[in-house]
């Protein structure tokens, strides 16, 4: 699989991580993964992942690469009803990433 090609992405290899991504790739999805821990990334493109239809990103930017559409920070919060972003911070403490995220999203999108 090469950069840009995959349906959807999802940060976080935890066991729900883990089992949402083998869960839309068995459903014919091709998916990006990203973890903080890079190490959890490549143990899961090693064993669970092998083989499959997913794509191990190790930087952010990689991340953002690999994805075949990309949707603008607006229009995330109005399918997450305005509180997603605010959740994710409260819950996961991501505000770097999610800063780099945003900053990627906004120079990859199409004008």
């Amino acid at each position: 699989m090469t950069t840009n090609q995959c349906d959807i992405g999802l940060i976080g290899l935890g066991v729900m991580g883990e089992n949402l991504t083998l869960n839309m790739e068995s459903k014919g999805f091709s998916v990006a993964v990203f973890n903080r821990t890079t190490e959890v990334t490549e143990k899961f493109a090693a064993g669970r992942a092998k083989g499959k239809n997913i794509q191990p990103t190790r930087t952010i930017e990689e991340f953002v690469g690999a994805l075949t559409l990309l949707t603008s920070n607006a229009a995330l919060r109005e399918k997450l009803g305005g509180n997603g972003r605010a959740y994710i911070r409260s819950q996961h403490r991501w505000e770097g990433v999610l800063g780099r995220f945003d900053r990627l999203i906004s120079r990859a999108r199409p004008r």
